[in-house]
Parts: C-alpha cells; sequence; structure tokens
C-alpha cells in the first residue's frame, strides 16, 4: 500500500469511495458528486491542505484523508476558543469498507500528521459526530481531549428519504504526535 498525495486524477474514484463510505451507517449522508468533485478539486489547490489518498499498489485507492489550516472551518472556529485556532483541522478519513481494519487508516493518519507537521503545525482538532465513539477513542488514545461541542444538521438518508437530521458533535484538540 502506497501513501500518496490526492491528485487530479484521483478525483473521480475518491469521490466514489467518500459517497460510499459515509452513505454507511451511522452516518447515512448524502453528498452531490458534482459537489464533491469541486471542493476536492479546490482542496488540491489549498497550499495549507493535506490531502492524501491510500493506493492499494496497482491504482485503487482504498482510502483518503484530508486536512487544512482551521481557519477555512469557520463553523468550527466559532465555538473553539483562540487557542487552537491556529491549529490543523483533520477534516476526512475513510476507508473502504474491503479494507477496514486492516491498518489502512492508521498509514492515513500518521502520514497526515507528518505532512501537517511539516507545513508548520504543532496542534490539531477533529469534528467527530457523538455517534461516532470509536473515532472519538482513536483520537483520545493519542492524548487529544475535548475542547467544544457543536449541534449540526447533515442531510441523511433514513429509510430511503433524504432529510435534515439534528448531529450532536464534539470537538477535539491536542498535539500532534
Amino acid at each position: 500500500m502506497l501513501i500518496r498525495n490526492c491528485t487530479v486524477k484521483d478525483i473521480g474514484n475518491l469521490v466514489s469511495l467518500y459517497q460510499a463510505c459515509f452513505a454507511e451507517p451511522p452516518w447515512c449522508e448524502v453528498f452531490d458528486r458534482i459537489e464533491l468533485t469541486t471542493q476536492f478539486e479546490e482542496f488540491i489547490s489549498w497550499q495549507d491542505a493535506v490531502f492524501l489518498v491510500a493506493d492499494d499498489g496497482d491504482g485503487a485507492i482504498v482510502g483518503g484523508t484530508l486536512g487544512y489550516h482551521q481557519e477555512r472551518k469557520k463553523d468550527v472556529g466559532s465555538v473553539i476558543s483562540h487557542d487552537w485556532r491556529n491549529s490543523f483541522y483533520l477534516a476526512e478519513l475513510f476507508v473502504s469498507k474491503q479494507r477496514r481494519l486492516q491498518g489502512v487508516a492508521k498509514h492515513l493518519i500518521a502520514a497526515r500528521f507528518d505532512a501537517a507537521r511539516k507545513k508548520g503545525f504543532t496542534s490539531a482538532v477533529v469534528r467527530t459526530s457523538t455517534d461516532q465513539p470509536i473515532i472519538r477513542r482513536l483520537y483520545e488514545n493519542i492524548g487529544y481531549s475535548v475542547i467544544a461541542s457543536q449541534e449540526v444538521l447533515s442531510s441523511k438518508s433514513v429509510d430511503g428519504f433524504q432529510s435534515l437530521q439534528k448531529d450532536s458533535r464534539v470537538i477535539l484538540g491536542g498535539i500532534i504526535p
């Protein structure tokens, strides 16, 4: 497996993987393919962004991760203290269902932290749903702690119908290992 920077050529497959991963419970989120494609293309152009993919070695994308300067995430910035506003925002982490529990996420996380350090960041923040205790424990196990909470609305697919649902989230902060 190879962890590398995302390229424009990866975006089509990455969008499909992202949509599939986040359509699963507990997220059940629906994302427009055109909007995601536009966002992913934009992320690649940001100087402060780290956008990585896990390539299985045969060119198949099996995971991805994204992070950037926290100031770009205004809704998170509005609920965290000033101490965290110059942090790296750990935006996305997703792995294909077939490759989970095989170390892909750990490799992506380590590479994302390494790239963030190289960009000069020393601390990071991450937001996750309270319905995601596994993600929360993942970051708490490396010393992160809850620094804020937030209520958001997410577009979810429930029983085949799309609707806006309330989602309680926590923001964790810590030092980049």
